[in-house]
């Protein structure tokens, strides 16, 4: 099951689920410096997680997604695309939004031709490149007003 939810409204029993589970794949993150979370749920244990922060203006909003990333149990389950997928369509709107993310070009245990291969076979461009990363973008279609 995916759930979304605020940072301000996390309880202390899924701060701590969370926070174990990030720390196996990003030690180095901070479940603080997100605006809200996407997480999967399978059994009462995460198995899927990413960080958003949404920036709003008149015409859009870029949502920035952070450290997505699938237990290694659970991987090529489709469990990430759920989770792109779900992010697009609960900011499916009248504007014209837009996700964001960024993938390292070098990184520990990290395979960045397939990552970059995963985000660009659903949708995202790249937008920008440097010698560290690549920044990728996907427009997110218009609800249909009926």
């Amino acid at each position: 099951m995916i759930n979304f939810v605020n940072f301000s409204d996390i309880n202390e029993e899924l701060e701590l689920k969370l926070k174990n589970f990030i720390l196996l794949s990003f030690p180095e993150s901070r479940l603080y410096t997100y605006e809200s979370i996407v997480y999967v749920i399978d059994n009462d244990d995460i198995i899927g997680f990413t960080g958003l922060n949404i920036y709003n203006n008149d015409d859009n909003d870029i949502i920035l997604i952070n450290q997505l990333c699938v237990c290694a149990q659970k991987r090529n389950k489709g469990i990430a695309t759920k989770l792109l997928e779900f992010i697009e369509n609960k900011f499916k709107n009248n504007k014209n939004n837009q996700m964001i993310l960024y993938v390292r070009k070098y990184g520990d245990n990290v395979d960045t031709e397939c990552l970059y291969n995963f985000y660009t076979k659903r949708g995202f461009i790249e937008v920008y490149s440097d010698k560290y990363k690549y920044k990728l973008c996907k427009q997110i279609q218009k609800r249909l007003s009926i």
